[in-house]
């Protein structure tokens, strides 16, 4: 950890990066996000309808249960458990729309409102011609050579090592990445840390020499 290897390692490719973020220790998250987003529109026209048919009571949050149904009607299989560990790292059993796309919790809340003020004026209406019809209203949801490139293939070697002995590590003590990332890592939820703020994570939890 001292001399930076890992966490340059972590960061390498990802010429934005100010720090560490959550998705460089899982390479694969946003991959898995970003799918279920795209075949949710694709399936459903948006993400909040998608989330809808299963939370038809508008709450804005559904089961996990229900949640590995609506990715597995989307045929999203590869990373349902990589995503319930993101959306509910402390098994609370629940996913909040939220969580997944907050402008699709927004645009839910505008449509669950129209829909809302719909039946108001229809009850209205109704009222008014004396034939009202009581209705509950739902709520809000909320990608060389010779002798450098073995070289080359020795460090990279030895770098996925040292990675796959941390996330080991990590995984044993806290059952899985996230919730290693938000106590360990980023407690503050700043969503990005910096490569002192790694060292001394990692010091503290006794993997400098690992890593």
């Amino acid at each position: 950890v001292t001399d930076g290897v890992v966490f340059n390692y972590l960061i390498s490719g990802d010429e934005d990066a100010t720090g560490l973020r959550l998705h460089h220790l899982d390479s694969k998250l946003d991959e898995s996000l970003e799918e279920l987003k795209t075949r949710c529109v694709d399936r459903y026209g948006s993400m909040w309808q998608a989330f809808e048919t299963f939370d038809p009571d508008g709450t804005g949050t559904i089961s996990n249960k229900a949640f590995v149904a609506m990715c597995q009607e989307v045929k999203v299989t590869d990373g349902i458990h990589r995503l319930l560990h993101y959306f509910d790292p402390e098994s609370e059993h629940e996913i909040r729309l939220e969580d997944i796309d907050k402008d699709a919790a927004d645009d839910a809340k505008d449509a669950s409102e129209e829909k809302r003020e719909a039946r108001l004026s229809k009850h209205r209406r109704d009222e008014r011609l004396k034939r009202t019809h009581m209705k509950s209203q739902p709520p809000d949801i909320g990608s060389r050579v010779g002798v450098e490139a073995r070289k080359e293939d020795r460090q990279l070697e030895s770098d996925q090592q040292a990675l796959k002995g941390i996330r080991q590590k990590l995984l044993k003590q806290y059952g899985n990445l996230v919730r290693a990332w938000r106590a360990a890592f980023d407690p503050d939820d700043e969503g990005s840390i910096t490569f002192e703020a790694f060292e001394s994570a990692c010091e503290d939890m006794g993997m400098e020499e690992q890593a």
